[in-house]
């Protein structure tokens, strides 16, 4: 699970939450959001969860909205462990990297998301 952010035509930043499984690489879900805090992003786990199920463990980065309290209060009512990575770590890194190289290209620039 790892962020990635853009800039919009009229300046303001959005936020694409990637999920990807690690051995089959599927593409869980992609969120996109001005803004995405840790009880957004606890909240919207509870609703992919209800769907596909909740993993074991999701891999993180040490990003602030992967470090919240509520992300940290929502594995341990959920039971999924979160494992972070160290800093500098790139191998969990790849299947979030073969998200992106899959994210069309210039998608971001269209109108309708402006």
């Amino acid at each position: 699970m790892d962020c990635v952010h853009d800039q919009l035509a009229d300046g303001r930043r959005i936020w694409i939450l990637n999920i990807a499984g690690d051995h089959s690489h599927l593409c869980v879900g992609q969120r996109v959001e001005l803004c995405i805090a840790g009880a957004r992003l606890a909240r919207w786990l509870d609703e992919s969860g209800e769907s596909r199920g909740l993993p074991r463990t999701l891999v993180l980065n040490n990003g602030p909205k992967m470090t919240s309290k509520a992300l940290f209060f929502w594995s341990q009512r959920s039971g999924v462990t979160l494992d972070f990575i160290y800093p500098g770590q790139a191998d969990p890194e790849r299947v979030v990297g073969w998200a992106r190289q899959r994210t069309p290209s210039g998608r971001l620039s269209e109108p309708a998301l402006v």
